[in-house]
């Protein structure tokens, strides 16, 4: 294992290409005593499951940095109705372009605007 000095007290050690830092700092590294070599892997970790919206639940507006918000009740596949969240319309069209839910939106827009 090749080390390169980083400044007085950090090393960059030449690890294989995984999702781990590289650079220590010298308190962490203990000399290593004896010619045995231990081969590992790092853990696997299973992928997280991907959420995808199933249908628009409600809408409100709500305050955001002093300015006026519209956030989507989202019901998840694969998911409890209970599980639904609360998302804001301008992240979750970023996230989930194809997914239509203006005309839910717009409806909720022009019964709030009436009140």
């Amino acid at each position: 294992m090749d080390l390169e000095r980083i400044g007085f007290v950090a090393y960059r050690l030449d690890l294989p290409s995984v999702a781990i830092q590289s650079v220590f700092h010298v308190s962490q590294l203990k000399k290593h005593i004896g010619n045995k070599v231990v081969e590992s892997s790092p853990p696997q970790f299973p992928k997280a499951p991907t959420l995808q919206p199933q249908v628009v639940l409600n809408c409100r507006m709500v305050k955001r940095s002093n300015k006026v918000a519209t956030q989507v009740l989202i019901h998840w596949k694969n998911q409890s109705p209970s599980d639904a969240t609360w998302e804001f319309v301008e992240e979750f069209n970023f996230r989930f372009p194809q997914f239509s839910h203006e005309d839910k939106v717009e409806s909720k827009r022009r019964e709030l605007s009436r009140v």
